[in-house]
């Protein structure tokens, strides 16, 4: 059997930031709040960074998708952004 090949088409970058849970307030209490960004390459553009946990949860969870719909690759044999 035969492995496919799989080449990485873009790289997405997360810092989960340091803090501490606060029992006081609830929650957590950051020193460094957590950050992601996203590049994409194909077309080498980036993405981001966004900071906060909310903001960087939500980055996550749809910048694979949102990007293809604008990805323009600068090579004129790639494909686009359809493996991300």
């Amino acid at each position: 059997m035969t492995a496919a090949r799989v080449e990485p088409v873009g790289a997405l970058f997360v810092d989960l930031g340091e803090g501490r849970e606060d029992k006081e307030r609830g929650g957590i209490r950051y020193t460094r709040q957590p950050r992601a960004k996203y590049e994409c390459l194909l077309c080498h553009a980036t993405e981001g960074p966004v900071t906060g946990p909310i903001d960087v949860r939500q980055f996550v969870a749809t910048i694979r998708d949102a990007h293809k719909t604008t990805c323009r690759p600068t090579h004129p044999n790639q494909k686009g952004n359809t493996s991300a």
